[in-house]
């Protein structure tokens, strides 16, 4: 289980607050200080008159708290859930990391199915015969797939902090 990140809470009007995180993605965000102000006027469930400069720099501290509270949870994600790269012909590439065995390695599939082979630190490719990697040329097919010129440079898209060379 991962800790969650949460948008610190405002200490002034909590309407004003929850107005905003709920209009950003409606179109707030792209209003003018003085359109903003005229839709609290109009929508604000307090009945007071808004300032256009209060509210766009409440509008600011609104994204800037929930721009750090995905940043905070994209953090608690383990890198090997968070991402994966899309080849040609339906190849995904996806790494995974396990930091209490020292084991680091980016898994290759087509279609979802079974993995075609491992790439590990150096661009060590490992691959079964039955797999359209496991001849000279099918490391060729590999790498141009995911646009990469080495197996380390795949290695290297999961794992920036190892030497590709």
């Amino acid at each position: 289980m991962h800790a969650r990140q949460s948008v610190e809470p405002f200490k002034r009007n909590p309407n004003h607050c929850d107005l905003l995180e709920l209009g950003l993605n409606l179109g707030l965000k792209a209003l003018t200080a003085e359109e903003l102000a005229d839709c609290f006027d109009e929508m604000c469930p307090c009945g007071e008159a808004h300032d256009a400069d209060v509210l766009k720099k409440l509008r600011a501290r609104v994204c800037g708290r929930l721009e750090a509270a995905y940043v905070g949870n994209l953090r608690t994600i383990p890198r090997r859930q968070r991402f994966a790269a899309y080849g040609t012909d339906e190849l995904t590439a996806k790494s995974y990391n396990w930091v209490t065995k020292g084991i680091r390695y980016v898994e290759i599939s087509q279609h979802g199915q079974r993995p075609e082979c491992f790439v590990y630190t150096g661009g060590l490719v490992v691959a079964a015969q039955t797999s359209q990697f496991y001849r000279p040329e099918g490391l060729d097919r590999l790498v141009q797939a995911f646009g990469v010129e080495t197996a380390a440079q795949l290695f290297g898209m999961f794992f920036p902090d190892e030497d590709v060379t």
